[in-house]
């Protein structure tokens, strides 16, 4: 055959001669698709910045909502602990008072005992002391012994705020109850805005993995409570269904600390969005340099293919025979040393076991 043909490019100069004719076609396609990439690149960094106007905008609603939501939820909420703080001082000091009459009852007739007319006179301090202590805080009911006056003290504790400021917790209550049920709607619809408008848009980040787990819940990022364990809150349905103030204040402080988790919520996907677009521009500045070397790879593999179209026929066989036979050769190869490996790793499992097959483990 090479007495009548001489190929004008020898193999040794041909390095994609051992593929076959199908791989060569399939590599072509390959790269003249990572080639027309470069013709989309000007539309998809269009699209691209695009979404990083989305996002700029996101950003600056989500600071608009820390200055005009977040922070004075919190103020309020701060405000409203802090007056009920002093409410209870103040009531704790008014039930003291009243209770220092029946102290001194109790005193006496601890005193008396044993002396037989002062102590029944003692005794009937005693019961005046506390009929007029169940006159005082008629919702509170028997002030009981002395070892059981703890709960009852803060029961009229209770009483004596509910009775002087119910009415202004009832205003708080009807004053923000409805913001809180308008600001939480509010912060469910912007985090949807940035999942519809921005994440589901985005192609997942190299190296984000948080798919594999479930997804995040605005309640993840409330204050830890120790032990693995959440701060604990009312729900919002549940807020502002009761005009007493330590509701109320419960109310205040759930509210404030559910807005600031839903905001850091939201501030979580803003920046997982960020990290995704941040990513595609990498991925798009990549574009022209890879462009260039797939067309660069796709000349090559052209060339090789007009070699063997100049081919004659005959000649043409008898490469792909010599192609087939390097072809079986390296997977034999291959075979050998995977064959190979697996006696190693056998031998080594038996020395573990059994000890090394020779010199009964000592040095020779």
């Amino acid at each position: 055959m090479r007495d009548y043909y001489r190929d004008p490019t020898p193999r040794n100069q041909r390095p994609d001669w051992k593929l076959y004719d199908a791989d060569i076609k399939a590599k072509q396609d390959q790269e003249r698709a990572t080639a027309a990439e470069a013709d989309k690149l000007e539309a998809k960094q269009s699209a691209l910045d695009a979404k990083t106007t989305a996002l700029d905008d996101f950003r600056a609603e989500h600071d608009r909502a820390q200055a005009e939501i977040v922070d004075p939820a919190k103020s309020v909420a701060d405000g409203i602990a802090e007056r009920y703080k002093q409410w209870q001082d103040e009531a704790k000091d008014l039930v003291n008072q009243a209770e220092k009459p029946l102290d001194a009852a109790e005193k006496r007739q601890r005193d008396t005992v044993g002396k037989r007319f002062r102590h029944s006179a003692a005794i009937r301090d005693v019961a005046a002391a506390k009929e007029q202590l169940q006159a005082t805080f008629p919702a509170s009911g028997d002030p009981g012994s002395s070892w059981e006056r703890d709960r009852w003290r803060q029961r009229a504790i209770t009483e004596t705020v509910n009775r002087a400021h119910g009415h202004e917790a009832e205003q708080w209550r009807a004053r923000y109850s409805p913001q809180d049920a308008a600001i939480v709607e509010y912060q469910k619809g912007e985090h949807q805005a940035v999942s519809d408008d921005l994440l589901s848009k985005l192609p997942r980040a190299q190296l984000e993995f948080d798919h594999y787990r479930k997804p995040p819940a605005w309640t993840d990022h409330l204050p830890d409570a120790g032990y693995q364990r959440k701060q604990e809150i009312t729900a919002a349905d549940q807020r502002w269904q009761s005009s007493d103030p330590a509701a109320v204040a419960e109310s205040a402080k759930s509210w404030a600390a559910e807005t600031q988790a839903r905001h850091k919520h939201i501030g979580a996907a803003l920046d997982k969005a960020a990290k995704r677009i941040a990513h595609q521009q990498q991925q798009l500045d990549k574009v022209p340099d890879v462009a260039a070397k797939a067309q660069d790879r796709l000349s090559e593999l052209t060339w090789e293919s007009s070699i063997r179209q100049a081919q004659p026929k005959q000649y043409r066989q008898m490469e792909e025979a010599k192609r087939q036979d390097v072809h079986a050769k390296a997977a034999q190869q291959r075979q050998e040393q995977h064959e190979a490996t697996q006696e190693r790793m056998r031998e080594q499992q038996r020395e573990q076991i059994q000890g090394p097959s020779q010199g009964h483990g000592r040095g020779m």
